[in-house]
């Protein structure tokens, strides 16, 4: 049995992960918000305040495996907060990187980007080797992030995996709080609102569903080869238009969309190459596209129904 601590374990993917590890292992949850947590015999929550964290250690006794799941920030065209998004986001990881260290921690699995950290690429699929170009600071921090793991390896030996996710979506987590922009399609669309959508629709993005990404990221978590990186998508693309048709067909309605300009932190393609990862560990997507909407649709209507 191991002892795994998950930084921002409280969250979307946190949540999932800890449900899976705790079924046989110890698991901390260190996160900021640790209200409205079920009781489990094998997880313990504990407050962290990742940002401002000036000592890990605490939270590192006997830990085998730590998770990082957490990121202050998501993609955007800004500029003016630079400076307080490395602050909050990279300071603190190598802070826990060098703790880690101290306390003989030797194991971090990181959730990167699969959607941002490649930037703009006109051949697709792309794979863990390609050129590095984000366009964000989002993805900009993401592979800083990469650097520093790679860097305390080198120099403490320290192992490490990083997990390039696509676009993972879902059905409501938390209230108020939808993971991924397909459940927020299906809402307006329901609500019968007008569809806002950035740019001219044409964006291709790789989208999986929540199940297949934890089986994955689980497989990476426990796996002992000799791979660091690791891709996790389906390898399939759709864009936005294609996207909207395909929940019009499924929810047998129309929809009015609404093309505003785009943001320059978009990449026009990007569909993730899954062969390391299904040559490594075994691991295929196992949910198409369409069987995943199909669930939120299903469990939307069964909500409803319960209300």
């Amino acid at each position: 049995m191991k002892k795994y601590l998950i930084l921002g374990g409280n969250g979307f993917i946190g949540r999932y992960i800890t449900e899976r590890l705790a079924n046989n292992n110890k698991v901390i949850v260190a996160d900021y918000n640790i209200e409205h947590t079920e009781e489990h015999e094998n997880i313990q929550y504990k407050k962290l305040d990742f940002v401002n964290c000036e000592d890990f250690s605490e939270y590192l006794e006997d830990i085998d495996v730590v998770i990082h799941l957490i990121s202050t920030i998501g993609p955007n065209e800004k500029t003016e907060n630079i400076n307080k998004e490395i602050s909050e986001n990279v300071f603190p990881t190598i802070r826990l990187l060098e703790d880690m260290v101290k306390c003989h921690t030797q194991k971090i699995v990181f959730i990167s980007s699969g959607g941002t950290v490649y930037g703009e690429h006109n051949e697709t699929p792309i794979s863990e080797d390609e050129a590095k170009e984000p366009i964000c600071n989002y993805g900009i921090i993401k592979e800083l992030i990469e650097k520093y793991l790679k860097l305390y390896h080198l120099y403490y030996n320290l192992n490490y995996r990083i997990i390039r996710l696509a676009n993972p979506y879902s059905e409501v987590v938390k209230k108020g709080k939808k993971q991924g922009i397909i459940p927020i399609l299906i809402d307006q669309i329901i609500k019968g609102e007008t569809v806002k959508i950035w740019g001219d629709g044409n964006d291709i993005r790789d989208y999986i569903y929540i199940e297949d990404a934890i089986n994955a990221m689980i497989q990476v978590i426990e796996y002992e080869g000799e791979e660091n990186v690791f891709n996790v998508g389906t390898g399939i693309g759709c864009s936005i238009n294609d996207l909207l048709k395909l929940l019009q067909k499924e929810m047998n309605t129309s929809v009015t969309v609404s093309y505003v300009n785009a943001r320059k932190c978009d990449v026009r393609n990007n569909v993730l190459d899954i062969g390391r990862i299904e040559h490594e560990t075994g691991w295929q997507p196992e949910i198409t596209l369409e069987q995943g909407i199909q669930k939120i649709i299903s469990r939307k209507k069964e909500n409803k129904s319960g209300d």
